[in-house]
């Protein structure tokens, strides 16, 4: 965001320097045109491995889930690590393989890379986050408010953002504040959770 802010003060006074150039190039023009070519090179090192990182911890968590809280639990049959690591492996080539697919046909969507990721965050992030934040405050939150907000609270975003109602910018609050409430009351309708559940919760 702080990119953006001074990205966005500087062509300010410079407007002429971007005409006719997409959003989402502006940035890899001010590196190439803008600064020093060893800063330049230094940046796109930088962004190379903050990239890479984020990548490579995606695709080991998305591989991690699949294997162990899906494969693991719901298989009849009792594999042995060696195999569970191979099968890890081609997970995460598979994966890897569908990721940068995704990544080629971004470009050809009809709006920039911010606003796909402010929208589809708001999708699934906030009622995550808002359930936990919920269950470690309140000792009346239950499995029912957590299973509802879920289910309704991506229903409702992504029903929003069809039929664009709202800005890319304010589905994350949106989404955040509508989990907080729909997993709260929803629980009220429902029978508290057992004692034994809450001994980490910080408050009643």
């Amino acid at each position: 965001y702080l990119v953006g802010a001074f990205l966005f003060v500087y062509y300010t006074k410079h407007p002429d320097q971007i005409q006719g150039i997409e959003l989402d190039y502006i940035y890899p023009r001010f590196i190439s045109n803008e600064l020093p070519e060893i800063f330049g090179a230094l940046l796109i090192a930088a962004i190379l491995a903050a990239s890479m990182s984020s990548v490579d911890s995606g695709l080991n968590s998305i591989t991690a889930v699949l294997v162990n809280d899906y494969y693991v639990r719901f298989s009849s049959k009792r594999h042995s690590e060696k195999w569970l690591l191979q099968l890890s492996r081609w997970l995460t080539i598979i994966i890897g393989i569908i990721v940068t697919a995704v990544g080629f046909i971004v470009p050809k969507i009809e709006t920039n890379i911010i606003n796909i990721v402010l929208t589809t965050a708001g999708w699934f992030a906030p009622p995550i986050a808002a359930i936990f934040l919920l269950g470690a405050v309140s000792k009346r939150v239950n499995w029912q408010g957590a299973f509802t907000t879920l289910v309704v609270v991506p229903v409702v975003m992504i029903s929003l953002w069809y039929w664009k109602v709202l800005p890319p910018w304010i589905f994350g609050m949106l989404s955040m504040t509508c989990s907080l409430i729909i997993g709260y009351l929803t629980s009220l309708f429902f029978k508290p959770p057992d004692e034994k559940y809450l001994k980490y919760v910080w408050r009643s």
